[in-house]
């Protein structure tokens, strides 16, 4: 019997800090579980840990879901989704926890000579990586106007990637960038709430006047007592 972690993964293409466009897998929810059997020594069908997936996390967005035992030793990345299955452009050989970005850019510099002598040298650039997320597959990208950068350099914790311009990196224009943002889950339920409330005050004055006109007037008590004092005279 050993216990196995699994990290249910959401893959998605983020924007870092403005300039490389990267697909990550984000953790959404992990659940450890027991099972009879080594994963290293492939004992366990692979029908069984679907099925363990399945009813680990119905109702969750997975498109992938990372297996990793007590150790350490052991990780397995099951793919989950449609888009899992179908994607082809490796970034890292093997998943691995990403830890940080650089864009090697081109330097002039300028020798004071008799003869003005004019050399290049890359220099790196960080990009911020605020969160924890993972990399295996997907895209790459560099955002205007810093898409003359000669490649992107990709820090992992099981080493160092990097692609070249020319390999499979995307030019992405800053208009195409905005579209990849969704709006804050905050805001679209505080819309939803300011115009249930605007629909329920509309409900209510409808009704204080179709009420106000179905109600007969009521005569006045000054006149209801003039007519019996006139019949008892």
């Amino acid at each position: 019997m050993g216990e196995y972690l699994f990290k249910c993964l959401e893959r998605l293409d983020k924007v870092f800090d403005g300039k490389v466009l990267l697909t990550v897998l984000k953790e959404v929810t992990s659940k450890t579980v027991r099972i009879r059997g080594d994963l290293d020594t492939n004992r366990i069908p692979e029908s069984r840990i679907k099925r363990i997936i399945t009813s680990s996390f119905s109702g969750t967005k997975c498109d992938y879901v990372l297996l990793l035992d007590s150790e350490g030793k052991t990780e397995i990345l099951v793919p989950v989704s449609d888009t899992a299955v179908t994607a082809r452009t490796v970034i890292f050989p093997r998943v691995a926890k990403l830890k940080g970005i650089q864009l090697l850019k081109k330097q002039e510099r300028v020798e004071l000579e008799a003869n003005a002598v004019f050399s290049r040298s890359l220099i790196n650039e960080n990009v911020n990586v605020n969160d924890t997320y993972y990399v295996f597959e997907g895209r790459v990208g560099l955002v205007e106007p810093h898409n003359d950068a000669v490649a992107v350099r990709i820090l992992t914790d099981k080493g160092t990637r990097v692609i070249l311009n020319g390999e499979h990196i995307e030019k992405i224009k800053k208009e195409s960038v905005e579209l990849l943002k969704p709006q804050p889950l905050r805001q679209r339920t505080a819309v939803r709430k300011v115009t249930k409330r605007r629909g329920k005050a509309k409900k209510r004055t409808r009704r204080k006047r179709a009420s106000s006109r179905r109600k007969p007037k009521r005569k006045s008590r000054t006149r209801r007592k003039r007519r019996t004092s006139k019949k008892k005279r």
